[in-house]
């Protein structure tokens, strides 16, 4: 489900669900319409908040004086204002990073490759064959 974006004085709006004190900073999608954000900053006297609007003004290529939070300022469900951005072009923005960034499990993405394909791959990596078998021979025979 896509993040709903409103149109906010001569921006946009949208709202994200933050987890502070995460072991790193990252950008994700949420089922329910929020963004969801994890940031390694703790929720104290506003780092997480100053970290929140850092991280979103990077993935969202946009100058970091142009973002602010609306409501929420204690929460972890917070609005995010994003000024001289149309809604529409902040909803394709957005659209864009969830596809780049979303856990596997969200995006239906394949899954992970099996342990004979890691092995083949560090092999190839040091220009040697193995078990008899190169990278190329092992993506034509997965292919069929």
């Amino acid at each position: 489900m896509p993040v709903t974006v409103e149109p906010w004085g001569n921006g946009a709006a949208f709202r994200v669900k933050v987890h502070a004190g995460a072991k790193r900073n990252r950008v994700e999608g949420a089922p329910e319409g929020w963004l969801r954000v994890s940031v390694a900053a703790a929720p104290e006297r506003g780092k997480a908040n100053r970290a929140v609007l850092a991280l979103l003004a990077k993935a969202l290529r946009a100058p970091p004086s142009s973002l602010a939070i609306l409501s929420g300022d204690t929460d972890a469900r917070k609005r995010i204002g994003v000024s001289g951005l149309a809604p529409e072009e902040l909803s394709g923005r957005l659209a864009a990073l969830m596809e780049m960034d979303m856990p596997r499990k969200m995006a239906g993405a394949a899954k992970r490759p099996s342990p004979e394909t890691v092995q083949a791959l560090k092999a190839f990596h040091k220009g040697r064959r193995l078990n008899g078998i190169t990278l190329r021979e092992l993506k034509e025979e997965g292919r069929r």
